[in-house]
């Protein structure tokens, strides 16, 4: 009786591990990431093992580059097949994210099916006159020893909103996208007829996320959380590194590892239970980094500190002072260091070969200087009372004059050239409208 309760709930939920952002192959300050990242791969397929998931779902930035060498690929493939070894009736799907070669993922397609494992590199399309969306093709049906579904994935790779396939080509661009989630969750509402629990997985921003620690340059695609569609128990999104819940169904998972300095979080990738119509019960696994990332010898402060707001273990020491302290380092530390420098008259030309010598022998990685400068009295008060502009005094000023008082918020000022563009742009887009 007892297994047959059991085998009843089993039916009812599915169980993933749901993971992203991977950045195999990243050559970080020109340091190979090789031992680290395997060592990250064994923990996951360990945790695989251990928890033995219906479903595993990789939300897209397999690798660094959509170029990665011949040795992250290796690494890449031999870990899939030990995650497979590992638990050998749960369902993989691989998304292509923003950093990945959707072509160079998929090549193998053929091959991998036979491990169960389901990787989808672009959004398809029919081959219709008008290529209209192709939702099939992003399906996965999850199922038991027996055959029986236990769920169904709904994989979609990165794309920009003006890439998406439509079935109205009058759409606006930023209107594909939501009518090309609001088709797929019509497919599958009517392919699920067994009314089995159903996750959908995405690779992009979501308007509001956390980008703590995520290095963004040229700006970030996002779109609002509702543009994903609804009907689903669970969304596994990647692409933001800071582990959150947007809200109680949709979930960034995080990167497993830290890619960046920024990255000052736990790591992890997210186990998740989902059953159909309930909330999904959402728990993590700590992922260790065999070489850690370290500020050093104090954290970076926020931009806008000032000498009086840190106690003294926090407070940027002059290049002199932290030269010292790294000649004092264990020799047997083994991290990734970035020095933090408050800016003054010892730092020079000459600083890079002093610190060269002074790591010389220690297992410490060293990569980069940063700067810090504190704020002066009169320029934070002056931030702070910038700060309590309302809205209608904003409106009220030139694009210039806001820019102006975003930089002296920050103790800066606008160069002349900078100014000269902000008139250029403004003066631009007045002739548009």
């Amino acid at each position: 009786m007892q297994s047959l309760i059991n085998l009843s709930i089993r039916q009812k939920n599915m169980k993933i591990l749901h993971t992203s952002d991977w950045h195999l192959g990243q050559v970080f300050y020109d340091y190979d990431r090789t031992e680290e990242q395997r060592d990250m791969l064994r923990q996951i397929t360990e945790i695989v093992r251990k928890e033995q998931p219906d479903a595993m779902v990789v939300s897209g930035d397999i690798f660094h580059t959509g170029s990665p060498s011949s040795a992250a690929v290796e690494m890449y493939n031999e870990a899939i097949l030990a995650m497979h070894r590992a638990c050998e009736e749960m369902t993989i799907v691989v998304t292509a994210g923003n950093h990945d070669s959707a072509a160079k993922l998929v090549v193998n397609n053929a091959l991998w099916e036979h491990f169960n494992v389901n990787i989808i590199g672009h959004v398809a399309r029919n081959r219709d006159e008008n290529r209209t969306p192709d939702y099939e093709s992003h399906l996965i049906r999850v199922e038991d020893k027996q055959g029986k579904t236990l769920g169904y994935i709904a994989a979609i790779p990165h794309c920009y909103d003006s890439n998406y396939p439509t079935t109205n080509t009058e759409l606006q661009r930023r209107e594909r996208a939501k009518a090309y989630y609001n088709g797929l969750a019509e497919h599958v509402s009517s392919r699920n007829v067994e009314g089995a629990p159903v996750v959908l997985m995405a690779h992009t921003a979501v308007t509001g996320c956390d980008f703590a620690g995520h290095e963004i340059i040229g700006g970030m695609e996002s779109r609002e959380a509702d543009t994903l569609g609804g009907g689903y128990d669970y969304i596994a999104l990647g692409h933001i590194h800071t582990p959150q819940n947007i809200n109680e169904r949709t979930r960034y998972c995080g990167t497993p590892i830290p890619v960046n300095f920024g990255e000052k979080f736990e790591h992890s990738v997210s186990i998740v239970n989902v059953e159909r119509g309930k909330l999904p019960l959402i728990e993590t696994r700590a992922i260790k980094n065999l070489i850690p990332l370290h500020d050093f010898p104090t954290p970076l402060p926020d931009t806008d500190a000032g000498e009086d707001d840190l106690d003294e273990k926090h407070r940027p020491l002059p290049f002199d002072m932290v030269l010292e302290k790294l000649r004092d380092l264990d020799s047997d530390k083994r991290c990734y260091l970035r020095l933090v420098v408050k800016v003054d008259e010892t730092l020079t030309p000459l600083a890079n070969t002093q610190i060269a010598e002074a790591v010389k022998g220690k297992k410490c990685r060293f990569c980069l200087i940063k700067t810090f400068m504190y704020q002066k009295a009169k320029d934070k008060a002056e931030a702070k009372r910038q700060v309590k502009l309302d809205a209608g005094s904003l409106r009220e000023k030139s694009p210039l004059e806001i820019a102006e008082l975003f930089f002296s918020m920050k103790g800066a000022a606008l160069s002349e050239k900078q100014i000269q563009m902000i008139k250029d742009a403004t003066e631009k887009a007045e002739q548009i409208v």
